[in-house]
């Protein structure tokens, strides 16, 4: 049985296949061919570069943002919105795609992250500087772009503000015309009312007239009337003479009266009249105040006595609980006693026993007998407590009895010093009261007397102060006359009433004529206008009302260097391809039958990898030579770099997946890329189909990572692409590792360079 053969490493076998791959560069054209594929990427984009001009295409579907701020302004009365009549007219005929955002800052935003090419916003104050028609402050357009996004749609966003600008500019003129011609057409109405408001002034002026005829008539009159008054007020002075008649009773009254008033003066008390009762009141305050103060101690007293009454009643409480035990217990004391009796009794008898049966002469025998008249000692001391104890007992239930009876008289007792304390308390209240109360009777005692004395004086002076009766003598007769010519000029004034009354008609007929005057005054006076409204602004201003202001984000120089990106990519590409005529990516020396996959992947990329990457830097340093804006040169290159590596990985996918037809296929997909990536116009002005692969294909990802290395575009996006990159070298990768049915194998002394031989 033969052993299988030992599998080979990839290393073994990337070495097993460089022998064959080596021999290639043994022919000069091959080395020519290298050196000619390097430069042309340079060539390619050079040529491009300086080649491209500003194209023109539909725009309708170019994204932009559209932001209206404007707040509108009142301009004769009537509102107007610039800002939303603009935005209501780029609705029913947009330019381009304009996408409404809210903010100036949020579409500013979405233009430096790629998603729309240019933003426009309208102001606040857009309106009423647009309308103003100043030339120091226009109605600015602000437009944002960024020609490092595309180049054609900065161009694009720069003619769509222009012909917003003029189409406004254009609308204003014409509204002013308007403003002109209605302007006009009132100053004719004026001067039609104006017309009407003279004839209503010339007819109150005639009623005028007439009314003042009438007034003068009427002052004659009343002229006449002035006459018989004054005739009247002679009368009336005669009239006077006889009001004395009816004077002369009030002068007998007055007589009367003031003898009336001598005679009260008279009876009015003195001074010292009514000084007995101001003492007497003073004496009866005093009295009261030393009443209220002894009550107010007897009521201290009370309390004392009644506190006193209390603790008399606890002590009989007390001694009566005492006794009523001592009773209790004396009784037991006195049987205790007789069996003491009984005992001492019995014992001097054993004594008295003991003794007569002892020896005479004998100590015990005297002890005994000591004994003997001890215990009858003791025998009638106890006899004498025995009796005592019986007495203790009967004195103590009486004084238990007795103290019964005190604790009962000290309770009545204590009751009755509260009602005493308590009628105290009332009573010296009372004669607080009382002594208000007197207090009060003597201010107005001598508030009485005093007034007494004063209006005697009063009297004094009223009857100084009537008149003497020759005067009213004379005052009764002036009252008769004056009476008596009071009626002849009653009479008289009913002419004067007449005369009046054809002055109010007069004055009537004038203010009615001088009302309508008023009116017609004031109705000319509001058809006359108090100012000429003029158009305002100035001629610049209002020739030019509207301009664009624009601003730029990720600018680029010159047209070259916006298309720079877009042929750096596609040369790139060009040069990936380019390797497949002079590296056999399908053939493989016999030699080289037992390697592996992975390993022969690699070794058909180690060399075209060489010479990609060396383009990249060619670009790049042609990109330099040609004076291409590099904002970031690192990004520049490793972006370049990647995008060459990724091509080649792709143009050998196809080749290794397809066979000889994947070279056209690269091709094929260059074409498309030229179209789908949207280097040179936006996507968005392409067809359907070549925007459903903008973001699939790998072009599109070095064209908006190189705008972003380069120019500062797509903000924050340069790692997004570059993973997309990344994603698509993989997947590429991935297939080629897949893709093993396409090999050729060679002999190792015929293994070539396509570009010397059809085979590979």
């Amino acid at each position: 049985m033969t052993r299988p053969p030992a599998r080979l490493t990839v290393r073994t076998d990337y070495r097993a296949l460089t022998p064959a791959e080596r021999s290639l560069w043994r022919a000069p054209l091959m080395w020519a061919s290298a050196a000619l594929f390097l430069f042309i990427p340079i060539i390619y984009v050079t040529v491009y570069l300086l080649g491209v001009w500003d194209p023109a295409g539909q725009l309708p579907q170019l994204p932009a943002a559209l932001v209206n701020l404007d707040q509108g302004t009142v301009q004769r009365g009537k509102r107007v919105n610039v800002g939303h009549d603009l935005v209501t007219e780029l609705r029913r005929d947009p330019p381009v795609d304009f996408r409404r955002y809210p903010t100036q800052a949020a579409a500013e935003e979405a233009v430096r992250r790629g998603e729309v090419y240019f933003a426009l916003t309208i102001p606040a104050e857009f309106s009423r500087k647009a309308v103003g028609g100043r030339s120091s402050e226009h109605g600015l357009l602000r437009l944002y772009r960024a020609p490092g996004l595309n180049a054609y749609a900065s161009a694009v966003a720069d003619r769509v503000a222009g012909e917003l600008a003029e189409t406004l500019n254009r609308d204003l003129g014409e509204r002013r015309w308007e403003v002109v011609q209605s302007s006009l057409k009132d100053v004719q109405q004026g001067f039609a009312d104006l017309r009407a408001a003279t004839g209503d002034l010339a007819a109150g002026a005639e009623r005028l007239s007439d009314g003042a005829e009438e007034l003068q008539s009427g002052a004659a009159t009343l002229a006449r009337g002035a006459g018989r008054l004054a005739s009247g007020s002679a009368d009336l002075a005669t009239g006077a003479g006889k009001l004395a008649g009816g004077v002369s009773t009030l002068t007998g009254g007055v007589g009367r009266l003031s003898g009336s008033l001598r005679q009260l003066e008279a009876a009015a008390p003195t001074s010292a009249e009514v000084a007995p009762l101001k003492e007497g009141a003073r004496a009866l305050s005093a009295g009261t105040g030393q009443l209220a103060g002894q009550l107010k101690k007897l009521a201290a007293g009370s309390g004392d006595l009644a506190t006193g009454a209390r603790t008399l009643s606890g002590g009989a409480a007390q001694v009566g609980t005492g006794s009523a035990r001592l009773a209790k217990d004396l009784p037991a004391l006195a049987g205790g006693l007789s069996e003491l009796q009984a005992g001492a009794a019995e014992l001097g008898g054993q004594s008295g026993t003991l003794r007569r049966a002892l020896p005479a002469g004998q100590p015990v025998t005297a002890g005994a007998a000591q004994l003997e008249a001890g215990a009858q000692t003791l025998a009638q001391g106890l006899t004498a407590a025995g009796q005592g104890a019986q007495q203790a007992a009967t004195g103590a239930a009486a004084l238990a009895k007795g103290a019964a009876q005190v604790q009962g008289g000290a309770a009545r007792l204590q009751q009755g010093t509260q009602t005493l304390a308590q009628g105290s308390r009332a009573a010296a209240t009372g004669a607080g009261q009382l002594a208000g109360g007197a207090a009060k009777v003597q201010t107005g005692v001598t508030k009485l007397a005093d007034g007494s004395v004063k209006l005697g004086a009063a009297l004094g002076q009223i009857n100084r102060k009537v008149p003497a009766q020759a005067e009213l003598t004379k005052l009764s007769s002036g009252a008769d006359q004056l009476a008596q010519s009071a009626g002849v000029l009653a009479a008289r004034t009913g002419d004067l009433a007449a005369g009046s009354e054809k002055v109010q008609a007069g004055a009537t007929d004038l203010a009615s004529g001088a009302g309508q005057l008023a009116d017609g005054l004031a109705r000319l006076r509001r058809e006359i206008p108090a100012t000429t409204e003029d158009l305002g602004g100035d001629p610049e201003g209002l020739a030019q009302s509207v301009q664009v202001r624009t601003q730029t984000f990720a600018d680029v120089p010159n047209n070259g260097n916006a298309f720079a990106p877009y042929f750096v990519a596609l040369a790139l590409w060009v040069g990936a391809t380019m390797t497949t005529f002079i590296f056999p990516y399908l053939l493989l020396p016999a030699s080289g039958r037992q390697t592996s996959q992975a390993a022969r992947v690699l070794r058909k990329l180690a060399q075209p990898g060489l010479i990609v990457l060396g383009q990249a830097l060619l670009v790049v340093a042609g990109l330099h030579l040609l004076d291409v804006h590099l904002l970031s040169p690192a990004l520049v290159v490793l972006t370049a770099l990647a995008a060459s590596l990724t091509f080649l990985l792709v143009v050998v996918a196809l080749n290794l997946l397809f066979g000889p037809a994947g070279r056209v296929l690269a091709l094929i997909l260059l074409i498309v890329q030229l179209a789908a990536s949207g280097g040179s116009y936006p996507v968005e002005l392409s067809g359907p189909v070549f925007q459903a692969i903008h973001t699939v294909i790998p072009v599109t990802a070095v064209v908006n990572a190189l705008r972003a290395a380069m120019f500062g575009a797509f903000e924050g996006q340069y790692w997004v692409f570059m993973g997309h990159l990344a994603l698509v070298a993989a997947v590429s990768l991935g297939v080629a590792l897949l893709s093993r049915r396409r090999w050729v194998y060679t002999p190792d002394d015929r293994f070539r360079s396509p570009i010397l031989t059809d085979v590979g």
